[in-house]
């Protein structure tokens, strides 16, 4: 949204009014990405372990 509305970007760093509230942003929204990233792959693993469990579980009632 960010890169494709340019002025809405302009708009928000201009209402925060200084340097370190930039900063502190674009800091704010970096750091959720990467915790985002982390969550995302932890889902993912989540999601092979719980096969690998059905998987088990099925094969060993059967």
């Amino acid at each position: 949204m960010f890169f494709t509305e340019r002025k809405y970007l302009d708009q928000i760093f201009d209402s925060l009014g200084g340097f370190a509230s930039e900063m502190l942003l674009i800091h704010y929204v970096a750091f959720t990405h990467m915790v985002g990233g982390v969550m995302i792959v932890i889902g993912f693993l989540i999601r092979w372990l719980v096969w690998a469990q059905l998987h088990y579980y099925l094969c060993v009632s059967n």
